[in-house]
């Protein structure tokens, strides 16, 4: 006579797995996640780092003729367009006095074959897949990046260090608690 699963044991079984995924997905969604901050952390990192770079190999900041004087240090911000709700909200009115700039036109200048760069050096290596437009820098959450040259103490309530360059990704979609703790910020800045 063959033996065959009752209901019972095949509800056990089911009622197994399903406790097994209900475990594994969130470790697995929290991991995604955490890689997604690193590589935005590490993207505005290699963004400050690219745009330190130009400067040195040409006397200017990348993009605009209007940012090229160090004699005056108030803030020049550089934002691409589509950013999140919360960006306009509560981030960027502590930029207020900051001179803004298109970062379509920097990401252009980083990147060879274009008038801003008639050496034709790649500053930055940037996917076509993290481009917008050809020609905007997003973060893994599909939102720009944001530049800002000459930052004051801080940015959102946080402290920025005294770097000339610091670049930031606006984070995952959401709130999270104060505005600054959703942003991510490019190396050197302290946590």
């Amino acid at each position: 006579m063959k033996r065959a699963f009752t209901i019972i044991e095949f509800l056990g079984v089911m009622v197994v797995l399903a406790t097994l995924f209900g475990l594994i997905l969130p470790a697995m969604k929290l991991s995604f996640r955490t890689a997604q901050m690193k590589q935005a952390a590490g993207d505005a990192t290699a963004l400050a780092q690219a745009v330190i770079h130009y400067r040195q190999t040409y006397g200017v900041w990348p993009g605009s003729e209007t940012i090229n004087d160090d004699t005056v240090v108030a803030p020049i911000l550089i934002v691409g367009t589509n950013l999140p709700a919360w960006a306009s909200q509560e981030i960027l009115p502590s930029l207020a006095a900051a001179e803004t700039n298109d970062l379509a036109v920097v990401i252009r200048a980083l990147l060879p074959d274009n008038s801003y760069n008639p050496r034709g050096i790649r500053f930055l290596d940037i996917p076509a897949s993290r481009l917008r437009n050809g020609d905007t820098f997003i973060d893994p959450w599909g939102t720009p990046y944001a530049i800002v040259i000459h930052p004051p103490g801080a940015i959102a309530g946080r402290r920025v260090g005294w770097s000339d360059v610091v670049a930031f990704s606006f984070g995952p979609p959401g709130h999270i608690g104060a505005a600054a703790d959703n942003l991510i910020f490019s190396a050197g800045v302290p946590r």
